[in-house]
C-alpha cells in the first residue's frame, strides 16, 4: 500500500539479520477499486488473478503481512 503522506514510500518494512532478509511485511490494499486501479497503471489484467480479487470485491478488512 502506498503512504498516503507521500507516494514515493509504501507501509512496509523488511527485517534483515546480519544481511540476510528474514521477513517482509506492511499494509496490503484491502480496496477492490484500489487494487483495480493500481494493476491498470501497471497495464495487468484484472482477469488473471480474478479468484484472489473476489475477496476484495466482497470486503477485506485493513490487514498487513508478515
Amino acid at each position: 500500500m502506498d503512504d498516503p503522506e507521500d507516494s514515493r514510500f509504501t507501509l512496509t518494512f523488511d527485517l534483515l539479520f546480519k544481511g540476510l532478509e528474514v521477513t517482509t511485511g506492511g499494509q496490503r490494499i484491502h480496496d477492490y477499486h484500489g487494487i483495480l486501479e493500481k494493476m491498470k497503471k501497471r497495464d495487468m489484467d484484472p482477469e488473471d488473478i480474478e479468484s484472489y480479487l473476489m475477496i476484495f470485491k466482497y470486503g477485506m478488512p485493513p490487514h498487513g503481512g508478515l
